[in-house]
């Protein structure tokens, strides 16, 4: 393949996680940090920006909102292939969909399917933060991003910033001495992309996203929803976040092996997250069920764990 081609898809692959305006942002506090990325990406200084922190008790129901619908007829068990890869800001996992797209429908979203086209993951340089979103104002030690795509848009490029362009779930990652093979898996993969040099390592065997999320494949499962952003620039305010109130397990170790990727300026990889953003008169909703898992976090064991810090 001509270089020009690897250029190309780097390019386009870095614009996917929203490297704006040709700059070098980062989360540190520099010329471009959080706090300075509306300078570089004027969207990041608007009104309706994510994360946010999410107050229990301020969810409203909304009846009309169903469970979720995680569609795995051409993938069993939401079987998902592709590569990793460090573009310098966050570990990103990019579906290959030509075996059958995994979709999602159901709550917020309707009957409008929404096609998986890449997950990432958010962490802390220790285990007392690390997810961008919080709950009642506290952390998790990390979190993941499922971003999928409106399908009434040709592609992730011309939907990301329609309004209605995206939905992204928010997965909270637990150490709660569970050990996830999967999440396992997923960890010694990312000992190949340490450096944001642009390679890509592809990963042979497929992860069922059923068995990395149980709550994915339950419509039972208890969520937040909100109208919000991209949590990186541009920020685009085209995603209708839907974040899983139970938590996923992962270990310290499979944590310390984020922690050893390095960022665009040469530093260690973690507390890539960004911070929580007002709501400004948007209202954030709650989902239908109360479902957990055996291994899991029950919901009121998440609760009690929330209170006590």
């Amino acid at each position: 393949m001509d270089s020009s081609v690897y250029i190309v898809i780097f390019i386009v692959l870095s614009f996917e996680l929203a490297i704006g305006a040709g700059k070098n942002w980062g989360y540190e506090k520099t010329d471009y940090g959080p706090g300075d990325w509306g300078k570089m990406a004027p969207l990041c200084s608007r009104q309706h920006q994510s994360p946010i922190d999410i107050n229990i008790s301020a969810a409203k129901t909304e009846k009309s909102y169903r469970g979720l619908v995680l569609n795995v007829e051409q993938n069993v068990g939401g079987a998902v292939t592709g590569s990793f890869i460090n573009n310098g800001h966050v570990p990103t996992f990019h579906v290959n969909n030509k075996k059958g797209a995994v979709t999602l429908n159901g709550g917020p979203l309707g009957k409008i399917l929404h096609i998986l086209h890449q997950f990432h993951f958010h962490f802390g340089c220790n285990s007392s933060v690390g997810s961008e979103h919080r709950v009642d104002g506290k952390h998790f030690a990390a979190e993941m991003h499922l971003v999928f795509y409106n399908s009434l848009y040709e592609s992730f490029q011309k939907a990301v910033s329609k309004h209605d362009g995206l939905a992204v779930v928010g997965v909270f990652l637990q150490v709660d001495g569970t050990f996830s093979e999967w999440m396992e898996k997923i960890a010694v993969s990312l000992k190949n992309i340490k450096r944001p040099n642009g390679i890509q390592y592809h990963l042979g065997d497929s992860i069922p996203l059923a068995s990395l999320i149980p709550d994915l494949a339950s419509v039972n499962a208890p969520y937040f929803t909100y109208k919000g952003s991209l949590t990186t620039p541009p920020c685009y305010e085209s995603v209708q976040w839907i974040v899983l109130e139970n938590p996923i397990s992962v270990t310290e170790s499979q944590l310390e092996i984020m922690r050893t990727l390095t960022s665009t300026d040469g530093n260690h990889l973690c507390n890539n997250f960004r911070p929580v953003k007002p709501l400004n008169g948007r209202k954030l909703f709650k989902g239908p069920g109360e479902k957990t898992y055996p291994g899991e976090f029950s919901r009121r064991l998440f609760l009690r764990t929330i209170k006590q810090h």
